[in-house]
C-alpha cells in the first residue's frame, strides 16, 4: 500500500542537495517550478528541466544537486509505493489531468494547515495513473510474497535465514536470486522497510526510543547506529535539521 512520507513546495535552502549512495527505498516525486539541477546516477549525469515531472528510483543509488545561483524550487512528495517499484528515473511531461492533481495537491501544501489524509488520496490517484502509464514496475511475480511479508513484518526480529527457509528457498540461493531480481540484497531491503517508517515517525513527536521499537530494533542506540550508518547523521539531527527538507 503507497505510503507518503512527506512534502513540501518552495525554493530550497543554497546547500541543499541529495546523496543517497544506498538505494532510498522509497521515491523521491518532483513537479520542478525552475532552478538549474543536475541528476547523476550510474556514471551517467542529465539535467532535470522546469516544468516537468520527476520520479526518482526506489533502488538505485543517486545524486541530486542543483546551482545555489539558480537554487531548485519544486513540489515534491517523499513516497513509498509498495509493492510498485521504480527501477529508473522517471520525466513526465504533464497532461491536463496530471495538471489537475499537481495544482489540487499544490494548493493543499501550500495551504495554513495541509490534511495528510487529503494528501496521502492525492498522491494515491497519482501513483494510479503513473501505473497505469507503465511509469511503475510490479514486482517480480516470484518475489512479490516476499516483499510483502517483508513489508508487513518489519518490526519483528525477522533474519534473512528464517525468511528464506519460510518460503522454501536455501538462504545462499535465495540471497543471490534477490539481488538479482532487485538490486539490493534482502538485509538491504528489510532495513529500507524499518528506515521508511523510521523516517515517517521522525517527522512527527514519538521519542526515538519508541520509535526503534516500532521498526523493528531492540533499542535506541542499535537503531541510532543503523541510521547513522544509512543517512549519516543520527536520527535527533535528521530530526532537527532535515525532516522537512526535499
Amino acid at each position: 500500500m503507497m505510503m507518503l512520507m512527506g512534502y513540501g513546495c518552495g525554493v530550497q535552502n543554497s546547500d541543499w542537495q541529495v546523496k543517497d549512495h544506498t538505494p532510498p527505498s522509497f521515491s523521491r516525486v518532483y513537479f520542478i517550478d525552475s532552478g538549474r539541477v543536475r541528476y547523476e546516477s550510474g556514471g551517467t549525469t542529465r539535467p532535470l528541466h522546469p516544468n516537468r515531472l520527476y520520479i526518482f528510483p526506489s533502488f538505485a543509488p543517486y545524486t541530486i544537486e542543483h546551482d545555489p545561483d539558480a537554487p531548485i524550487s519544486c513540489l515534491w512528495f517523499h513516497l513509498d509505493l509498495f509493492p510498485t517499484l521504480v527501477p529508473k528515473l522517471v520525466e513526465i511531461a504533464p497532461d491536463e489531468a496530471l495538471q489537475c492533481l499537481l495544482r489540487a495537491a499544490r494548493l493543499e501544501v501550500n495551504s495554513p494547515a495541509p490534511d495528510a489524509a487529503y494528501l496521502t488520496c492525492l498522491a494515491e490517484a497519482l501513483s494510479r495513473q503513473w501505473e497505469k502509464q507503465g511509469f511503475l514496475s510490479p514486482p517480480d511475480p516470484a518475489l512479490a510474497p516476499v516483499l510483502r511479508y517483508m513489508a508487513e513484518n518489519y518490526p519483528l526480529a525477522l533474519n534473512i535465514r528464517e525468511i528464506s527457509l519460510h518460503f522454501g528457498y536455501a538462504p545462499e540461493y535465495f540471497i543471490r536470486s534477490f539481488k538479482r531480481r532487485m538490486g539490493i540484497t534482502p538485509h538491504q531491503y528489510l532495513i529500507g522497510c524499518r528506515m521508511n517508517q523510521a523516517l515517517l515517525l521522525l517527522r512527527g513527536q514519538t521519542p526515538i526510543g519508541d520509535i526503534a521499537q516500532k521498526v523493528g530494533y531492540t533499542d535506541g542506540k542499535s537503531f541510532s547506529n543503523a541510521f547513522q550508518n544509512r543517512y549519516g547523521l543520527s536520527p535527533s539531527l535528521y530530526r532537527r535539521h532535515f525532516a522537512p527538507r526535499a
